[in-house]
C-alpha cells in the first residue's frame, strides 16, 4: 500500500500521538470540576454509505496559534461528547519529506483526504467510532522533476478503514482495522489520542500542563486559553510528543509539536496542526525526515 496512504491514516486519525499511558493530573493542582460523562449507551446502526465526494484541494489553515491567555469560567471541563448515530467529517492534508544522507535523491509524499468518523455505540463510557476515507489523492516523488499522482480506489478506502475505541478525554482504548495490511499500524497506534491530544482529567485554568507517559517517553500537554473564532469560544492545546517509527526500514525518533482547537460546547475537535521532525538511522538508510499534517471539520 502507498506510504501517503498509510501516513494520511496514522496522521489524520491519531495524530503523533502514537503512543501513550495513564494522563497524569494537570499541574498546578486546580479544583476539581465536574467531567462531563459521555453519553449513556445506545446501540445504534452504522450509517449507510454515501457516495465518494470530490476530493477538495489541500485547505489553507491559520497558522499554529499562540493566543493571549483569556479568563476561563470556573468548571470548564473538557471532553469529548459523542452522541450514538453522529457523524463527524473532516478534510486534511499531510506533506511528508525524506533527506537520506548521501547522493540519494530526496522524497516527498503529500496526501489530501476526506475521512467520516461515525459514532457506532456507546457502552459503559467508551465510544466505537468507525472510520471511513471518502477520498484520498497522494503524490509522490523528489523535490524537482516529474511527480506520480494517483487517486485511492474504492478498495483501497475501504481498505483504511478502521474502528476505534475512545473514552471522553479522546483516549485510544482500541483500535482495530479492516485490512491486514493496517494491521501493524493499528497495533502502533494502540493506547494512543485521538487527534494527538489526550484531554485534561480536570477543569484547567490557562498555562496549566498536564502529561501522558509510555515506555517510549512523555507526552506533554498545555492549555493556552481561549480563543474567540467565529462566534465561538474555543479551546486552545498545545502539545509536545515523542515519536518513534519504522520507515523505510529505519528507526525514526524525534517529537511532535500539535496545536488542537477544542470546542467545549459541542465536545468536538475543530482543527488540528502538526510539525515534526525526524532522524532515521537503519542498516541500510540514513537522514532526516519531517511531517506537516492539517486537518480540520467540515461543517
Amino acid at each position: 500500500m502507498a506510504l501517503g496512504m498509510l501516513l494520511a491514516c496514522a496522521l489524520a486519525v491519531a495524530g503523533c500521538s502514537l503512543f501513550g499511558g495513564k494522563a497524569m493530573r494537570p499541574q498546578p493542582t486546580q479544583p476539581s470540576g465536574s467531567p462531563t460523562a459521555v453519553a449513556a449507551a445506545s446501540p445504534t446502526a452504522m450509517l449507510p454509505s454515501m457516495p465518494t465526494p470530490p476530493l477538495p484541494s489541500t485547505p489553507t489553515l491559520p497558522p499554529t496559534p499562540t493566543p493571549q491567555a483569556t479568563p476561563t469560567p470556573a468548571g470548564l471541563t473538557l471532553r469529548y461528547s459523542f452522541k450514538p448515530g453522529e457523524s463527524y467529517n473532516y478534510i486534511g492534508s499531510t506533506v511528508f519529506e525524506f533527506e537520506p544522507a548521501g547522493d540519494s535523491s530526496p522524497l516527498r509524499t503529500e496526501a489530501e483526504y476526506t475521512y467520516t468518523l461515525t459514532v457506532e455505540r456507546i457502552e459503559g463510557g467508551t465510544a466505537t467510532l468507525s472510520l471511513r476515507y471518502d477520498g484520498l489523492l497522494t503524490s509522490n516523488g523528489g523535490r524537482r522533476g516529474e511527480r506520480r499522482r494517483q487517486a485511492a480506489n474504492q478498495e483501497e478506502l475501504r481498505a483504511l478503514g478502521m474502528r476505534v475505541q475512545v473514552n471522553s478525554q479522546g483516549r485510544i482504548l482500541r483500535l482495530e482495522a479492516s485490512s491486514e495490511a493496517m494491521s501493524p499500524l493499528a497495533s502502533t497506534l494502540q493506547r494512543g489520542a485521538l487527534f494527538g491530544v489526550e484531554l485534561p482529567e480536570r477543569a484547567p485554568q490557562p498555562g496549566d500542563s498536564w502529561q501522558s507517559t509510555s515506555p517510549e517517553g512523555t507526552s506533554e500537554y498545555t492549555f493556552e486559553g481561549t480563543r474567540d473564532i467565529q462566534g465561538r469560544r474555543l479551546a486552545v492545546i498545545t502539545a509536545s510528543s515523542p515519536v518513534t517509527a519504522e520507515i523505510f526500514g529505519g528507526k525514526a525518533r524525534g517529537r511532535a509539536y500539535t496545536t488542537l482547537l477544542f470546542d467545549p460546547a459541542q465536545g468536538k475537535m475543530v482543527q488540528m496542526q502538526i510539525k515534526s521532525a525526524l532522524r532515521i538511522a537503519g542498516e541500510t538508510v540514513r537522514g532526516s525526515s519531517s511531517y506537516l499534517v492539517k486537518v480540520r471539520a467540515r461543517g
